[in-house]
């Protein structure tokens, strides 16, 4: 063997994910309590976002849509909406999150004089709301029409009924303008015993809504908000056809954040595209990835990005390990990572591989900012697919945004169609790329989304106690001071609960 090749091999690096170490506590630790309040849990991972808890949805298809992020932001979090969507879709369900929750709510959903009571009752149950303000034809405010009305006069009269029909007149209306505060709000909802107050200006055109249920939400100390009281969200993009039209959509709609997910961080396109967005949106934040190391993460930093994603194959959909032979076990990758990050004064997010709750903790002790969360929301209520029941078990559908399911599914959206000749041995064999995402899958069904979120966080206050540190920057420190240590396969299962026994009855 020749020298290089000996050094070579000599010199190969280990790699460690977060069963390959635990932390050691501090000697001593001044906290005396874990639920002391001087413990943070705030974490910045943006310019302009600071999360309350360090945890996001993912940009999946399977895991975050509107539901998902408005729950996300009001526990503390923030939700990615997915990119497998046609952009009005995608806008829409960005939309639905920043409408979800503020005191004003801008542009109220309206009906004209002549729409139908069906009608008025199918639009309500589609966009969640129990009401309509009733406009002409030039915006100005003309009365109001509740569900509530809908659904007596379904049942009183039999005739074709229009909203003019039902409706309470504007000259019953008590009306308010954008200088209306909530304070304001609230005594006149208390004297004239009613829900909303539609917002004029002082030629009766409409400039919005206050409801009962938007003074009560943001009431909410837990929710994450923008500078206008509405919840945060971020957005997912592509590459490829309409990448730039999608971007303006959804920054005209109000995304916080701007994520370019791509499974390779490195392609040159891909850093091309970032510059693009940065230059055209320099004051929107962005995030793009997925990268493995600290070379990859500084070229994303250096093309615009403000937030880098880090994390190749770790994920429990994802097969990129197991079919390109590529990536970096997670705390190894995210070490490599940190430290660009801090120089530069930006922020890296872990994405994928966790599942348990010292896995978050770990996480955030190698230095990310947040973690990016799939299979842990992925069973819960708030994620788009149905709860089926398979073999006397609840699950959900789920599966990785590299399976070539998922790639049909985009190509429908952008309008292509497969160019693959089976019979064709140059295209079908020789040219054949193979998914790297686990292509059907299922998940147990866990519940509410609040819960999986309170459980996955529910040890970090348990580390931090443990570690001496009352916020996420300190929890950094620890790990660069080295306080942790390398575990073996036993040392797992010693670490794990065991030599137990469990009957039915």
């Amino acid at each position: 063997m020749d020298e290089e090749l000996a050094r070579e091999l000599a010199n190969i690096r280990t790699a460690l994910t977060f069963d390959d170490i635990s932390i050691y506590p501090k000697e001593e630790s001044d906290i005396p309590s874990r639920r002391d309040p001087e413990i943070s849990l705030f974490s910045q991972i943006s310019p302009h976002i600071t999360l309350k808890l360090p945890i996001i949805a993912s940009y999946m298809d399977t895991v975050c849509e509107s539901r998902m992020a408005i729950e996300c932001a009001r526990n503390g979090g923030m939700g990615i909406i997915h990119r497998h969507l046609g952009i009005e879709e995608q806008v829409e369900e960005v939309g639905l999150v920043k409408r979800a929750e503020s005191l004003i709510i801008p542009n109220p959903y309206t009906v004209s004089l002549d729409t139908s009571l069906e009608m008025i009752k199918q639009e309500s149950k589609e966009r969640g709301v129990g009401g309509f303000l009733v406009v002409d034809e030039s915006g100005k405010l003309i009365g109001v029409v509740s569900e509530h009305d809908v659904d007596l006069w379904r049942i009183k009269s039999r005739e074709r009924l229009t909203a003019k029909d039902v409706m309470t007149p504007l000259d019953r209306l008590i009306t308010g303008s954008l200088s209306t505060s909530m304070e304001e709000a609230v005594e006149l909802m208390l004297r004239h015993r009613i829900k909303k107050i539609p917002l004029v200006d002082d030629r009766n055109q409409v400039t919005g809504l206050i409801s009962k249920k938007s003074i009560l939400r943001i009431q909410n100390k837990l929710a994450v908000r923008d500078t206008e009281g509405r919840l945060v969200v971020g957005a997912a993009i592509g590459l490829g056809k309409g990448m730039m039209e999608r971007a303006g959509a959804l920054v005209d709609a109000g995304a916080d954040m701007l994520v370019l997910a791509i499974a390779n961080g490195y392609l040159k396109v891909a850093l091309e595209a970032l510059r693009d967005l940065k230059n055209d949106y320099p004051n929107v934040d962005l995030a793009a990835g997925v990268v493995a190391e600290e070379n990859g993460t500084a070229r994303l930093f250096d093309a615009g990005a403000d937030t880098a994603l880090v994390g190749v194959g770790p994920g429990s959909i994802c097969e990129t390990r197991v079919v390109a032979g590529v990536g970096i076990p997670l705390f190894t990758s995210l070490r490599m990572s940190q430290g660009v990050a801090r120089k530069q004064g930006k922020f890296i997010l872990s994405d994928g591989g966790v599942s348990r709750p010292h896995h978050l903790n770990k996480a955030l002790f190698a230095g990310a900012s947040a973690v990016v969360l799939g299979k842990v929301l992925a069973g819960t209520d708030e994620s788009p697919p149905e709860v089926k029941k398979i073999n006397g078990r609840l699950v959900k559908y789920h599966r990785g945004l590299a399976s070539d399911d998922a790639k049909r599914k985009f190509d429908r959206i952008q309008g292509k169609l497969s160019d693959v000749d089976p019979e064709s041995r140059w295209e079908y064999v020789y040219n054949n790329v193979h998914a790297e995402g686990v292509e059907t899958g299922f998940v147990d069904y866990t519940g509410s989304a609040k819960d999986a979120i309170r459980e996955i966080t529910g040890g970090l206050r348990s580390c931090m106690t443990y570690l001496g540190v009352r916020t996420i920057e300190e929890l950094w420190e620890a790990c660069n001071a080295g306080q942790y240590v390398r575990v073996t396969n036993a040392g797992n299962r010693e670490g794990n609960p065991h030599d137990l026994s469990s009957f039915t009855t």
